[in-house]
C-alpha cells in the first residue's frame, strides 16, 4: 500500500478494543461508526466486515463511517485521520486486495470497562458506573442506558503489544482506577522495548493521585498524561460532577513530572463550556488542547444555546477549531428548552447552581 495523504492509518494499524454486552465493537478508531460486532477479541483484526472497510480505503473512496473526520477537515480543523499519516506512515503495512492485514498491528486504542468516579453531564451509565446514581433522570431524558463497558482479555492485549506496540491509549471509564489496566502496564514494563519505545497515553479526568500507577508510569520513557477538562474552576467542577477543579490543577502538574511532553488537555466543546473554552487556554498554556465537538446528547450540543451567544464566542475566540465549530452551529428551540430543562432537573438532584455557573444557557 502507497504512502499518501488519501488514505488513514488506522484503518490498517488500529486494534480498537471495546467490548459490551459480550461482544466487541469493531471500528477503525474511536471516532468511526462500527463496521461489525464478534464475539472473539482475535477476530477483530481480520473481522470480514473491517476487511471490508478498509478495501474501501484502497480503492480511493471515503467511508461513511468516517464521517467524523472528513466534517472536522472540512472545517479546516486537524482530524485524527490527518494525524494517523504522522503517527504511522513510516510504518510498512501488509495488506491484501481483501482487505486482510497480515502485519501485527501497532496501534493499541483500549476501552476496558465502564469503572468511573465521576458523572459528568454529558455522560451516560454506559461509559461510568457512577451514572447509575443517577438513572432515572438518564432514564427521563435519554430512554434505555447504553450497554455498559467490560473488561477483555489482557492477556491477549499483552501477548500482541510486549515488545512490539508503538502505542497503547488507555480510556474508559476511569484508568486509575481499573485494577487490570494497571497490571497490565506493569507487566508491560518489564520488556526494555515497551519501556522505551511503546507511547503510553492515559486518558483520565485528573481525579485521583495513584502512587501505583505513577511510579509504574515513570518507567516508560515515552508516557503522556491527558486530563478532560471542560472548563475552568465552578465551570468543570459542574459539567465533570463531582470533581474539584482545584484539585484537578495540582495532579496535573504532578504527573506533568514524568510526561514525556506538556500532558495533553481533552476538551469536549458543547453548549455548556463555549463561552469558557479559551479561559481552559490560559489555565493551561503550553499544552495542547484537543477540541472536539460533542454531537450527543444533542440537547447539549451548541445547537441549543442561542444565536447572540454562539456569535460573541465565534468573534473572540482565539480557538481556530472554535470558530470553525461555530460555523457549523445551526440554533434549536427545541434543544435549547430541553437543555434548561435537563440542567434544572440535575440541579434539584446534585445541589448545585446551573443557572449561576453557566448563565449562557439560560439567556
Amino acid at each position: 500500500m502507497a504512502n499518501h495523504t488519501d488514505s488513514c492509518w488506522h484503518a490498517f494499524q488500529t486494534a480498537y478494543i471495546q467490548k459490551s454486552d459480550g461482544k466487541f465493537n469493531v471500528a477503525p478508531c474511536c471516532r468511526a461508526k462500527y463496521v461489525g460486532f464478534t464475539d472473539k477479541i482475535e477476530n477483530i483484526k481480520n473481522l470480514p466486515e473491517i476487511q471490508r472497510f478498509r478495501q474501501k480505503w484502497l480503492a480511493g473512496k471515503k467511508p461513511q463511517e468516517c464521517a467524523t473526520c472528513f466534517t472536522k477537515e472540512k472545517a479546516g480543523v486537524e482530524s485524527k485521520r490527518q494525524r494517523s499519516i504522522q503517527w504511522f506512515e513510516h510504518y510498512p503495512i501488509d495488506v491484501d486486495k481483501n482487505g486482510h492485514v497480515n502485519h501485527n498491528l501497532r496501534d493499541w486504542d483500549l476501552r476496558p470497562e465502564n469503572t468511573c468516579n465521576l458523572k459528568c453531564l454529558m455522560c451516560n451509565p454506559g461509559l461510568s458506573s457512577k451514572w447509575n446514581e443517577d438513572i432515572d433522570l438518564y432514564a427521563k431524558y435519554f430512554g434505555s442506558s447504553p450497554e455498559l463497558g467490560q473488561s477483555f482479555d489482557w492477556d491477549y492485549v499483552y501477548e500482541n503489544t510486549k515488545n512490539f506496540a508503538s502505542r497503547i491509549y488507555i480510556a474508559g471509564g476511569e484508568p486509575f482506577y481499573m485494577k487490570k489496566a494497571i497490571k497490565f502496564l506493569d507487566r508491560l514494563s518489564t520488556h526494555e522495548y515497551n519501556r522505551e519505545n511503546t507511547n503510553i497515553v492515559i486518558q483520565t479526568n485528573g481525579t485521583i493521585l495513584h502512587e501505583n500507577l505513577y511510579n509504574i508510569l515513570k518507567r516508560f520513557r515515552v508516557f503522556l498524561f491527558s486530563m478532560s477538562v471542560d472548563g475552568v474552576g465552578e465551570v468543570d467542577n459542574l459539567i465533570r460532577y463531582p470533581s474539584n477543579f482545584d484539585e484537578k490543577y495540582k495532579i496535573f502538574n504532578k504527573y506533568k513530572q514524568i510526561s514525556y511532553k506538556p500532558p495533553a488537555i481533552s476538551l469536549t466543546v458543547q453548549a455548556l463550556n463555549l463561552p469558557d473554552c479559551d479561559n481552559i487556554r490560559k489555565a493551561f498554556p503550553g499544552s495542547h488542547i484537543s477540541a472536539n465537538l460533542l454531537t450527543s446528547p444533542n440537547i447539549l450540543s451548541i445547537n441549543a444555546l442561542k444565536p447572540k451567544i454562539v456569535k460573541r464566542v465565534q468573534k473572540k475566540t482565539r480557538f481556530s477549531e472554535i470558530r470553525q465549530y461555530c460555523k457549523l452551529y445551526k440554533y434549536s428551540e427545541d434543544l435549547n428548552s430541553k437543555m434548561q430543562e435537563y440542567l434544572l432537573d440535575m440541579d434539584k438532584k446534585r445541589g448545585t447552581d446551573s443557572k449561576k455557573v453557566l448563565p449562557w444557557c439560560f439567556i
